[in-house]
């Protein structure tokens, strides 16, 4: 698991990847369509990103019997509408000179 197992979810440790987006494929998908789900599920894109590595996570350690963490983490049913909404509240709001939270700063 990672360094940050055990903290308080405020307090882990951050770092940044930078992606390359290029046309949508099998193992890619485009910042268009990044956009696109960030919207449609009313989060960030980074916030979008975590979801579908999460979701990934989630489904790599089922198929391989270990539970949805892989590394002893309990098995997380899905997000209730209540749940979700709290999460989209708390996503720091977008600043009004067209910049928007990314992956690529």
């Amino acid at each position: 698991m990672s360094s940050a197992h055990g903290k308080e979810m405020g307090k882990a440790e951050k770092s940044a990847l930078q992606v390359v987006f290029t046309a949508d494929a099998v193992t890619r998908v485009s910042r268009q369509t990044l956009k696109q789900l960030a919207e449609v599920l009313g989060v960030s894109e980074t916030q979008t990103v975590h979801i579908a590595l999460a979701r990934l996570k989630q489904e790599l350690a089922q198929a391989e019997g270990t539970g949805a963490g892989g590394g002893g983490d309990d098995d997380y049913p899905p997000l209730t509408a209540t749940q979700l909404k709290a999460i989209r509240n708390q996503q720091p709001r977008r600043s009004k000179r067209g910049l928007i939270d990314s992956l690529i700063r």
